[in-house]
């Protein structure tokens, strides 16, 4: 089973899938972000030769993941290079950009 990799933008029926993914894995780090904010952070990033772009994953025809390149003002400490005291970093809740 080899994975089809395509643009998000070449596929845009899977918009609100994409975005709900994003929002429930992520929407809790920035504050005030909704599905609706998820949702139209998405439509942003259609791009094919610039960025923001997204990319989606098919197996067998069903979506199955995605991946996104993106200009991010966000910095996730804790999602780096850690200093010996990790327990001490707690992830931090950014107000959304947009």
């Amino acid at each position: 089973m080899k994975p089809d990799i395509r643009y998000l933008s070449d596929d845009t029926g899977e918009i609100a899938t994409v975005a709900d993914w994003l929002y429930q894995e992520w929407g809790h780090l920035v504050e005030g972000r909704t599905l609706e904010t998820a949702k139209s952070k998405v439509k942003q990033s259609l791009g094919q030769d610039e960025i923001p772009m997204t990319l989606v994953c098919y197996l067998n025809g069903e979506l199955v993941g995605t991946a996104g390149i993106d200009h991010s003002e966000y910095i996730h400490l804790y999602l780096g290079p850690q200093p010996l005291n990790r327990k001490n970093i707690q992830p931090r809740r950014f107000p959304d950009p947009e």
